[in-house]
């Protein structure tokens, strides 16, 4: 919403350019949900992708971030899951705390990392997110994004929970 039309303009023709030099690679152009970009809405989202309007230009769908920008992840996961590539998977422990992944906090070696915690304790509902998009994450991949203690322990821990919970899931019959 803060972009002049120009700037929105020249965004979208750059954004369109880039897929069309990727694509002929069979590569795509991931944009995050994230905010304070162009894709800091779902509604915005929709609008960025609908103007480049190239097969190439997919989403890298933050959950944590959707729940930021105070949308449904479930909801909106359905409504942007055409263009949904890659889940991006973080939570923290209250929603005044998001501000510890902005990139000024999050990537600075003296940053705060007060807040993180793991992804099925924290303020997004994991269980319920992967119980009810579990049938249309055919061909998504996923990244775990953690920041604190003993990283290794815990996104093989969160990775074990996150299988758990898509195997509840029962399997419909195609």
């Amino acid at each position: 919403h803060t972009l002049s039309d120009a700037k929105w303009d020249q965004l979208v023709y750059r954004l369109n350019g880039i897929c069309r030099v990727l694509e002929p690679a069979g590569q795509r152009l991931l944009l995050e949900f994230h905010p304070n970009t162009a894709t800091d809405t779902v509604e915005a989202t929709v609008r960025l992708l609908q103007a480049i309007n190239h097969p190439a230009c997919r989403i890298n769908f933050d959950v944590l971030h959707v729940i930021e920008s105070k949308a449904d992840p479930v909801e909106a996961y359905f409504r942007l899951a055409s263009y949904v590539d890659h889940l991006h998977l973080k939570t923290v422990a209250n929603a005044e705390q998001f501000a510890v992944f902005e990139p000024t906090n999050v990537y600075a070696a003296s940053g705060s990392r007060e807040g993180m915690v793991p992804l099925f304790e924290g303020i997004v509902d994991y269980k319920r997110f992967f119980e009810d998009v579990s049938t249309h994450l055919d061909h998504s991949t996923a990244s775990l994004e953690w920041f604190g203690p003993d990283p290794d322990k815990r996104l093989s821990e969160d990775r074990r929970l996150i299988v758990q919970a898509l195997e509840r899931v029962p399997v419909l019959s195609r």
